[in-house]
C-alpha cells in the first residue's frame, strides 16, 4: 500500500507539472525550453571541467603536449553535447584551442575566427585570464545558412605542469535545444495523460506490460538495424567502392542492387553513366592514338620533299645551273633559309610524335659526359656573338656511364640557347653540372627577362612563347622545351625551373646514371587545363571538406590555379594554424602529384636545391 501511495503521489505531481506546461503561452514555453537547454549545456561543461580538474590533479607531471597524446584524456575533454554539439578545451591565457573534435582546429589561435565569427569570438574573449562566460552567437553553415548556437564556457580549477589553465566550452545549436526539450516535454505530457487514464485499470499489469514493451522495442530495434544494413548501408558501400574505383580510371566496375526503390534507380543510372564514360574514354584514347599517328605520318611526308628541295636550292646558289645575278642569289638565299627553318619545325614535330608514341630512340654508349659538355660550351660561345653573353661553366667529376650524349646535349643546348636569347646584352649564363646520388644534375641560370607568374604554368606546353617579339626575332615556334621535357622524363629524370620577371630564370634537369631502355609514352600535346581544375577541386574538397569548393572558387576567380600559387596558399594555411604540418605536407604532395601526372610542370618545392635534395636521398 505504501508503494502504491508513493506511485500515485508521483503521478499527481507529474500531472500537475504537465498541466502547468500545457497552460503556458508559446513564448513562455520557448523561454522555458531555452532555460532548460542552457542549464543542460552548462551542466555538461561543469561536469567535464570537474572531471578534467580531477585528472590533472592526479597527474601533476603532465604537460599540454602529454595530455594531447593521452587518448583517455582526449575522450573526456571532447564529449558530445546533444546530437550535434560538443565540448572543446582552450588555453585561457592565449585563447589557443588545445582539444577539439576537428584536427584542423587543434592548436589554432581562436582570434583568427574573430572576423568570420564575431559573436563566437566576443564570448570566447571574455574568458581570457580565467573567467566563465556564456552566450548566443551566429554560426555559418557550409551552404551559407546562418544558424544560432549557444555556448557555455567553464574555467578548470587546475594547472598543467607547464602552467596552462584550460576552459571547457560546451556548445550546440539553439534549434536543437528547442526541438529536444519540446519533444521531451510533450512526450512526457502525453505519457502522463495516458497514465492518468489507465492507472487504476492497469496498475496490476504494469510490470507485465512494461516487460512486453521492452521485448517489443528490442525486437523492433534489431529488425530496424537489419533493415537499414541490408537496404541502405550495403548499397551505399557498393556505390562508394564503385565511385573510388571510377576515380582511379577503372571503367569496368558495376553496381548490383536488386531493388526498385530510389537506390536501385540510382545504381542503374550509375551503371549507365560508367558505360558512357567508358565509351568516351575509349574514343578519347582512339583520338589520341590517331592524332599521334597523323602527326608522325604527316611530319614524315612533309620532310620527304625537303631534302631534294634544299639540295636543288644549294646547287642553284653554287652556280651549278648557271651564274646568278645578285637579286637572284638574295631571293634563293631567303627561300633556302626558310626551307631550313621549315625543316627544323618538321624535325621537332617528328620528335614530339616519337615521344608521345614511346618511339624516341636512344643510342646508349659507355662514356663520360664531360668532354661532350666542354665541346658544347665551346660551340655555344659563338652563338649570338652580338649579345656578348658570357658563359660560366662549373663542372664536377662525372662518372663513366651508359648514356646517349647526343640526347643529353640536345636538352642542354636548347636550354642554354634560350638562356642566351633571353639574357641582356653583356650578361652572363651560369651552367653547373655535377653528380648527386644516382643522377647527373644540370642547372642553367640566366639573369635576363624572366618568366611572368601567370605564364609559368604554360612554359612546357608546345607552341607557348613568353615573349612573342623575341621568338619572332630568333624564329622559334615554342616546341623546344616540350621536347626537352619529353627526353628528360622518358629517362625518369625531372626538369623544372624557378623564375622571376625581370630578374632571370634557372632551369634544372636530371639524367639517371642507369638508363631507362623501356620508354613509356609521354603526353605533350593538347594537355587539358579543365582536367587540372577538376583535379584541384577534388583535392580541395578532400583536404578542406565543405569549405574546399568555396576556397577553390575564390582562387579560380583570382586566376591562382597554378602550381606556385597553390603551394603558397597551402603554406599560408599552415602558418595560420588552419592545417597541421602533416596535413599541409599531404595537401602539398597531392597538388604536386596532380601537376606532375598532367605533365604541365614537374612537382617541385620552394627552391631547386630543396627539390634536388629530396630526389637524391
Amino acid at each position: 500500500m505504501i508503494i502504491l501511495y508513493e506511485i500515485n503521489s508521483v503521478r499527481s505531481e507529474f500531472l500537475t507539472e504537465a498541466n502547468y506546461y500545457g497552460n503556458l503561452t508559446l513564448s513562455e514555453q520557448k523561454e522555458l525550453m531555452v532555460a532548460i537547454g542552457k542549464l543542460s549545456i552548462a551542466q555538461r561543461a561543469e561536469n567535464v571541467a570537474r572531471t578534467i580538474e580531477v585528472y590533472i590533479q592526479a597527474h601533476p607531471e603532465m604537460t599540454v603536449m602529454n595530455l594531447q597524446n593521452d587518448t583517455f584524456f582526449q575522450s573526456i575533454a571532447v564529449q558530445p553535447v546533444g546530437k550535434t554539439g560538443y565540448t572543446a578545451l582552450t588555453d585561457v591565457d592565449t585563447l589557443i584551442c588545445r582539444f577539439h573534435y576537428q584536427n584542423n582546429i587543434v592548436n589554432l589561435d581562436l582570434s583568427n575566427l574573430a572576423r568570420k565569427l564575431p559573436g563566437f569570438w566576443e564570448i570566447m574573449a571574455k574568458t581570457k585570464g580565467g573567467v566563465n562566460a556564456e552566450g548566443f552567437y551566429d554560426w555559418q553553415e557550409p551552404n551559407g545558412e546562418i544558424k544560432q548556437k549557444y555556448m557555455y564556457i567553464k574555467v578548470v580549477n587546475a594547472t598543467t605542469q607547464d602552467g596552462v589553465v584550460f576552459s571547457v566550452a560546451a556548445t550546440t545549436y539553439l534549434e536543437e535545444i528547442y526541438s529536444s526539450v519540446d519533444v521531451s516535454t510533450r512526450v512526457i505530457h502525453d505519457y502522463l495523460k495516458d497514465v492518468d487514464n489507465t492507472f487504476l485499470r492497469y496498475l496490476n499489469h504494469f510490470w507485465i506490460i512494461l516487460f512486453l514493451l521492452y521485448i517489443f522495442l528490442m525486437i523492433l530495434l534489431v529488425l530496424s538495424i537489419l533493415f537499414v544494413n541490408n537496404s541502405i548501408s550495403k548499397p551505399l558501400k557498393q556505390l562508394t567502392y564503385a565511385t573510388k574505383a571510377l576515380e582511379t580510371g577503372n571503367y569496368n566496375v558495376t553496381v548490383h542492387i536488386d531493388s526498385n526503390d530510389e537506390l536501385g534507380i540510382l545504381a542503374e543510372s550509375f551503371n549507365k553513366t560508367i558505360k558512357s564514360l567508358k565509351v568516351l574514354d575509349e574514343q578519347k584514347n582512339e583520338i589520341d592514338k590517331a592524332k599521334t599517328e597523323f602527326l608522325s605520318i604527316t611530319s614524315h611526308e612533309l620532310r620527304s620533299p625537303m631534302t631534294p628541295m634544299k639540295a636543288q636550292l644549294q646547287m642553284l646558289l653554287k652556280g651549278y645551273f648557271g651564274e646568278l645575278n645578285k637579286k637572284q642569289i638574295e631571293a634563293i638565299d631567303i627561300v633556302l633559309n626558310n626551307t631550313n627553318r621549315l625543316d627544323k619545325i618538321i624535325v621537332d614535330f617528328l620528335e614530339i610524335s616519337r615521344i608521345e608514341a614511346a618511339r624516341l630512340k636512344f643510342n646508349f654508349i659507355k662514356t663520360s659526359l664531360t668532354p661532350h659538355i666542354l665541346e658544347l660550351m665551346h660551340e655555344m660561345k659563338g652563338y649570338l656573338p652580338e649579345k656578348k653573353v658570357k658563359i660560366e661553366l662549373k663542372i664536377g667529376k662525372l662518372p663513366i656511364m651508359d648514356v646517349d650524349p647526343d640526347r643529353v646535349m640536345q636538352v642542354l643546348r636548347n636550354i642554354v640557347n634560350n638562356a642566351i636569347k633571353f639574357s641582356n646584352p653583356g650578361g652572363r649564363v651560369i651552367v653547373s653540372v655535377d653528380q648527386k646520388g644516382k643522377f647527373i644534375y644540370f642547372s642553367i641560370q640566366d639573369f635576363g627577362i624572366g618568366i611572368s607568374k601567370e605564364n609559368q604554368i604554360k612554359i612546357f606546353e608546345p607552341f607557348f612563347q613568353e615573349e612573342q617579339t623575341i621568338f619572332r626575332t630568333y624564329q622559334g615556334v615554342g616546341l623546344g622545351l616540350a621536347i626537352c621535357r619529353g627526353i628528360v622524363e622518358s629517362q625518369n629524370g625531372q626538369i623544372y625551373f624557378e623564375s622571376e620577371k625581370g630578374k632571370g630564370t634557372k632551369f634544372s634537369f636530371t639524367i639517371p646514371i642507369v638508363p631507362v631502355k623501356n620508354i613509356a609514352p609521354i603526353r605533350l600535346l593538347f594537355s587539358s587545363k579543365e582536367a587540372i581544375n577538376r583535379g584541384v577541386l577534388e583535392i580541395f574538397e578532400d583536404m578542406l571538406g565543405p569549405l574546399g569548393k568555396k576556397e577553390f572558387n575564390q582562387l579560380y576567380l583570382n586566376k591562382k590555379i597554378n602550381h606556385l600559387e597553390l603551394i603558397n596558399y597551402i603554406h599560408e594555411l599552415n602558418l595560420n594554424k588552419v592545417l597541421s604540418q602533416s596535413e599541409s605536407i599531404k595537401f602539398e604532395n597531392k597538388i604536386k602529384d596532380l601537376f606532375a601526372q598532367r605533365g604541365v610542370i614537374p612537382a617541385r618545392r620552394s627552391s631547386a636545391e630543396e627539390k634536388m635534395s629530396n630526389i637524391f636521398k
